[in-house]
């Protein structure tokens, strides 16, 4: 039994097998219009285009500067966009007895060096931290042993089982 779709294709197969050579007047005119494009014949084949080099240069830059702005918006410092400017946060904590405070967080990449806290009076420490607005993550690192959560907000504990409370930053009422 024959498969009626092995007959259809062997038909499809004869006709073009059957189709007229190309005009070689035509394939010149194709040559002539192609080059006069700038474009060139590739070697598969196929057509490529060649840009003088005032032009690829051109080209160059323009990605250049396309790629590059392109990280800055994606990557820059959002304090430099319009409307994102940081906000001045205090951070609050007493602490009679202590020697040192720091806070650390996600804001300052948990660096206990990054942002200490000066002592006030009646051992209330306190630190300024300009934020954008946002969430983070923090805590109170007090003598550099002893990890305390800040705020009035109930503390978790971190992924390495420390206390830590979250701070939410959000643009003042207008």
């Amino acid at each position: 039994m024959i498969d009626p779709l092995e007959a259809g294709l062997g038909t499809v197969v004869e006709r073009l097998r059957r189709l007229p050579e190309p005009d070689p007047g035509a394939l010149l005119r194709l040559r002539r219009a192609v080059e006069a494009d700038g474009a060139e014949p590739a070697p598969g084949g196929g057509l490529r285009t060649v840009l003088s080099p005032a032009r690829a240069a051109a080209a160059a830059v323009l990605l250049v500067g396309l790629t590059s702005l392109l990280w800055i918006v994606l990557l820059g410092p959002r304090d430099a966009l319009p409307g994102d400017a940081a906000i001045p946060v205090q951070f609050v904590l007493a602490a009679h007895d202590a020697r040192s405070v720091v806070v650390v967080g996600d804001f300052n990449d948990w660096n206990p060096a990054a942002t200490p806290l000066r002592r006030g009076t009646e051992g209330v420490w306190s630190v300024v931290v300009p934020l954008s607005v946002g969430r983070y993550a923090y805590s109170f690192v007090v003598d550099g042993r002893e990890w305390r959560p800040g705020g009035g907000a109930a503390p978790r504990l971190d992924a390495f089982g420390r206390p830590s409370s979250v701070l939410l930053v959000s643009r003042p009422a207008t």
